[in-house]
């Protein structure tokens, strides 16, 4: 009988920037197929990969002559999962057009180029990716993405970097990015003194890494071998009413579309409930601790070209509230709009500290000028729970799927 097999292919065409101080410095065009063949045989998979235009048939029939050393597997794979997404925006790139934009936009930092040096990276791409398998899986999903993102750092700071800001989608506008930082920057050298304290405090780049820790919990391996903080717990109200997590597998005008894993599993519902209105509901799970811990796979096998297929999230975020960043700010007397915090970390018990790099104080929606490098310090428990405040219905840059979270916090000066 013939082997049981799966193709992953790839296919990147895109022109990367980078700037430094309003020119251009480096431009480079890509244009690359990758391809990735598995073959099931004897409760063993053997991988293979290579990248250029190798037909399929040859790569499947090199997988399998060189099939020496392969991974255990016992589950049942994927049956004709069928599944097609193409973005609106999926054409021919017009190169010339993005190298004309970053120069148009590099003339709006200009006005600030006697205070700040500003470097930015620049991407246009169309990404495609195409799973195909013996057992009639076909999943082809199109996307065009494009990402600005800048550093900038005050001449004379001895900081490698004072700040970022940045913007990611299919249709982006990396001037609203910069619109919300601005009003920051003219603050920049405006220092107000930060008593010790408990304050609101919005982290504007929710990946800093604030709710690592919380995300163990849904690893099936560490919940229920019990290594998690939250093992045991599905089923009981841990968090606030207002907090809701989802891992969301179509976003599509951010690049997220996994409605299809990359090991076939395809969702009927693309958001996954993590926790609902406080809640712990579901962990995720592949095909290989979908098999281990007798639970339903939920499409959340990751696997690129050339490795193995492993469990990981979409896009985890939290459900969006009812009224904007702007509206709770200004509803505040006092809170810090954390620009930059990175380098935290999370103990075993769930407490929390990390530096704030870049801070500003607010009061009701004014900025009054820039906080020294402080610390913060909470827990998961406070976070999400008795120091709940508030999640916004946006995002603080408009450039990404997180909604603004806004929590108290303890301050302390370093």
């Amino acid at each position: 009988m013939q082997n049981k097999f799966d193709v992953l292919i790839n296919r990147d065409d895109s022109l990367a920037i980078e700037t430094i101080a309003g020119k251009i410095t480096s431009l480079r065009n890509v244009s690359v197929e990758k391809k990735g063949a598995r073959i099931f045989k004897a409760g063993k998979i053997y991988s293979s990969s290579v990248v250029g235009q190798t037909g399929v048939e040859q790569l499947l029939k090199s997988t399998d002559e060189n099939a020496v050393v392969g991974l255990d597997y016992s589950y049942q794979l994927p049956k004709n999962a069928k599944y097609e997404y193409r973005s609106p925006e999926y054409k021919e790139l017009d190169k010339a057009k993005f190298v004309n934009e970053v120069n148009e936009f590099e003339k709006e930092l200009a006005p600030l180029s006697d205070k700040f040096v500003f470097t930015g990276k620049h991407k246009i791409e169309n990404w495609e990716q195409h799973l195909t398998s013996s057992d009639g899986v076909d999943s082809k999903v199109q996307l065009h993405i494009k990402t600005m993102s800048y550093i900038y750092k005050k001449i004379g700071s001895p900081n490698l970097m004072d700040g970022f800001f940045y913007t990611a989608g299919e249709n982006c506008d990396v001037k609203k990015s910069f619109e919300k930082i601005k009003p920051y920057l003219e603050k920049f050298d405006q220092e107000v003194s930060l008593p010790n304290g408990e304050y609101p405090i919005l982290i504007a780049d929710p990946e800093s890494g604030f709710y690592s820790k919380l995300l163990e919990s849904f690893y099936p391996h560490k919940y229920f071998e019990g290594t998690a903080l939250y093992s045991g717990k599905i089923g009981q109200k841990l968090f606030h009413q207002d907090f809701t997590l989802v891992d969301h597998a179509f976003i599509p005008e951010y690049g997220v579309v996994a409605v299809c894993d990359q090991e076939g599993t395809k969702r009927s519902n693309p958001e996954h409930i993590l926790i609902e209105n406080g809640v712990m509901k579901n962990v995720i799970a592949d095909l290989r601790y979908a098999e281990k811990y007798k639970i339903a796979p939920t499409g959340n096998g990751k696997r690129s070209f050339d490795g193995a297929a492993t469990v990981g999230f979409n896009a985890v975020t939290m459900k969006p509230g009812k009224r904007n960043t702007e509206t709770i700010l200004k509803g505040l007397d006092k809170c810090i709009v954390a620009l930059m915090a990175f380098g935290g970390d999370f103990t075993d018990s769930g407490d929390f500290s990390t530096p704030v790099h870049l801070g500003f104080l607010v009061e009701k929606g004014k900025i009054v000028g820039k906080i020294p490098q402080v610390t913060l310090t909470t827990s998961l428990n406070k976070m999400f729970n008795e120091n709940f405040i508030e999640i916004a219905s946006d995002d603080f840059f408009e450039s990404h799927y997180h909604p603004s979270f806004f929590q108290k916090v303890n301050i302390l000066n370093n």
